[in-house]
Order: C-alpha cells, then sequence, then structure tokens
C-alpha cells in the first residue's frame, strides 16, 4: 500500500479550499506548471479491484477510500475571471464519482467481476453554484438563472500486468480530460503538480476552457448560439476542487454509483451542504437551493453522472 498512502497524504493538503493570485500559483510552482500532450503514468504495486463489500459500497469493485484516494490525486483546480459576479464563498460545491462500469454481486464477496477489470477508469467531478450570472462581459446577452452544475472527467487508462493471473493491473496512465467543449489530446491542457487539470471559468456563466483568452474576451462563445462574448481573463479567485467536507458522509463527497450510492456512506441530500431541497441524484432541474422552479435549461443532477 506504499504508492496509494503516499497520495493519500498529498491528497489530504490538496483537499483544503485554497485561493492565491495566479502570480502566487506562479511563483510557487514555477517548476510544475506545465502545458502537456503528453500525461505521465503512475505505477501500482498491488492489485486494486476486489476486496470486501464492506469497503466497496457503491458495488463497482472499488474500495470506496481508494476511489477518493484517485479522484483526489487529478482534482481539478479551478480559475475564475475577474469579473466574476455570481461566486459564493467557497464555491463551487465539487462531488466525485469513480467509475468502473463494473457493477458487483451483493451475494458474492469474490465476484466474478472484479477479476475481470475494466480498461479504463472514469473520475467525475461536478462543480455547483448556487447562480449562474449570465454573460457578464457581455453587452447583448443575459441568461441568468438560478442553479448551475457542469462537470469535468478523468480518464485512466489501465496497463495490465505481463503476467497477471487475477486481473493484476501494472499502472494507471492519464489518457484523457475532458470538460466543455474541450477534450485533450484535441486540446493542450495546463496542469498544475503534474497531474491536476487547470480550468478556467468564464465571467458569471462558469463556461468551462483550457487557457485564459488573448484580451480576456472569446467572441463568440463556443457555448453560445448568439454570438455570445464569454469573459475569460484568469486574474480573480483561484481555488483547489475540496473534496471533503465535515458535512458530508464519512466526510467525503463521493457520490457513489447509479446502481448503489446508500445515504449512510455517499452524498444524496444537498441540503446540509448548503442546497436545499436538492439532491445529488435528484430527477429535476437543479436549482442551486433557490427552493422554486428554475431554468429548464440546467440538468438534473441525476444526468450528471456516469452510468
Amino acid at each position: 500500500m506504499g504508492f496509494f498512502f503516499a497520495i493519500s497524504f498529498r491528497a489530504l493538503a490538496l483537499g483544503v479550499l485554497t485561493t492565491m493570485t495566479f502570480g502566487q500559483v506562479l511563483a510557487q510552482n514555477s517548476q510544475e506548471w506545465t502545458r502537456l500532450r503528453t500525461f505521465p503514468e503512475i505505477p501500482i504495486t498491488q492489485d486494486v479491484f476486489g476486496g470486501p463489500l464492506q469497503s466497496d459500497r457503491d458495488l463497482d469493485c472499488l474500495s470506496d477510500d481508494l476511489e477518493w484516494i484517485l479522484a483526489s490525486q487529478f482534482a481539478p483546480y479551478f480559475v475564475f475571471d475577474s469579473r466574476e459576479n455570481a461566486r459564493q464563498p467557497n464555491e463551487p460545491l465539487t462531488l466525485f464519482q469513480v467509475h468502473t462500469g463494473i457493477i458487483r454481486s451483493t451475494h458474492r464477496a469474490d465476484a466474478i467481476a472484479c477479476s475481470n477489470p475494466p480498461r479504463e477508469i472514469k473520475i467525475r467531478y461536478a462543480y455547483l453554484f448556487k447562480r449562474d450570472g449570465g454573460y457578464a462581459t457581455s453587452a447583448w446577452c443575459g441568461d441568468d438563472h438560478w442553479g448551475d452544475n457542469t462537470a469535468a472527467t478523468v480518464t485512466l487508462s489501465i496497463t495490465r500486468a505481463p503476467d497477471a493471473t487475477r486481473g493484476e493491473i501494472q499502472s494507471l496512465r492519464l489518457k484523457e480530460v475532458q470538460f466543455g467543449s474541450f477534450l485533450w489530446s484535441k486540446h493542450a491542457v495546463r496542469l498544475i503538480h503534474r497531474f491536476h487539470p487547470v480550468i478556467y471559468l468564464s465571467a458569471g456563466k462558469h463556461h468551462e476552457f483550457m487557457a485564459p483568452a488573448p484580451g480576456g474576451i472569446i467572441d463568440n462563445s463556443p457555448y453560445s448560439n448568439w454570438g455570445c462574448q464569454d469573459g475569460v481573463d484568469g486574474r480573480g479567485v483561484q481555488a483547489w476542487a475540496r473534496l471533503e467536507d465535515t458535512r458530508a458522509p464519512r466526510g467525503l463527497l463521493n457520490v457513489g454509483e447509479s446502481h448503489a450510492h446508500p445515504s449512510e456512506f455517499f452524498v444524496v441530500d444537498l441540503s446540509h451542504l448548503g442546497l436545499a431541497g436538492e439532491s445529488a441524484w435528484g430527477i429535476a432541474p437543479f436549482c442551486g437551493g433557490a427552493g422554486r422552479d428554475c431554468s429548464q435549461v440546467v440538468a438534473p443532477m441525476s444526468q450528471v453522472w456516469l452510468r
């Protein structure tokens, strides 16, 4: 377990929501702020699939503690625009899901499914805001409304050990990062501390970009059919995604799987996290805890997660 213990200590440090200026980030991480087209590989020294059912409450063949470790190792770093008009203190609230595509049987501790690991593991991060502030830098576009949820997906490819007899894996490679209209490797992505994708969020709308715009303005935003402008200057608040919260079950913001997310172990009710009446698996449009109907363009939380 040496490798994963090393990551877990790092994850604890990165889990605290902190803010700093862009200059401070560059000063502290000048050797680690990179814009890469190839991603590093992580060696694995033990079999990570299977294990006892009591450590895998979402029944996907990965222990729940390991899910948190992996999610923390690749958690995004948010960079806001200086003209942001809707962010509340400690936003966004970031929930996570680590998805194997496996459904484990509850009747067999050593389910066959767990001995045949998938080719990939996907980590979905959903970041939530009470309000969408609209196109804050556009003179002719508004579109502000209650509730804002969006997501990024990190894909890890799995390399099997050459002499594997029980599905052991040899390494995890960061294969793909996708958010909004952008997908690595079509677009270069910036990483901090080698593993954490940097997501630039536009003013008000919180649209996702991989880099700040020249002059701080993107005309004809790829997220708009009406020629709206997105403000992306990268000069606003910056914050790590926080995946822990003392108000959450077990202190972690893990939502589990669609087929298994018992509320005593995973985040379901979002009311105790400041979003009254909302559910991490809700089927109604996400309204940011406004307590009223909101725009139908905001997806239900149940549609955010991988299945």
